[in-house]
């Protein structure tokens, strides 16, 4: 149990992803990839992270 929560954590800030949600103000709901890019470039950003997401489960479920 004790190494599943240190492989937990160690997915988390590997993905850059915050574990709970943070309060955005409206400047940068309207600012940053999502509407700086067109839309393949945007899409090719967000298959990216769905990407690292998938390997990291898959890499979860073969180390364990």
């Amino acid at each position: 149990m004790p190494l599943f929560l240190i492989f937990l954590v160690k997915i988390i800030t590997k993905l850059n992803r915050r574990a709970v949600d943070f309060v955005e103000c409206a400047s940068e709901l309207v600012s940053g990839f999502n509407v700086e890019y067109f839309r393949s470039a945007f899409a090719l950003i967000f298959s990216r992270i769905w990407y690292n997401y998938f390997f990291q489960i898959f890499d979860g479920g073969y180390v364990y």
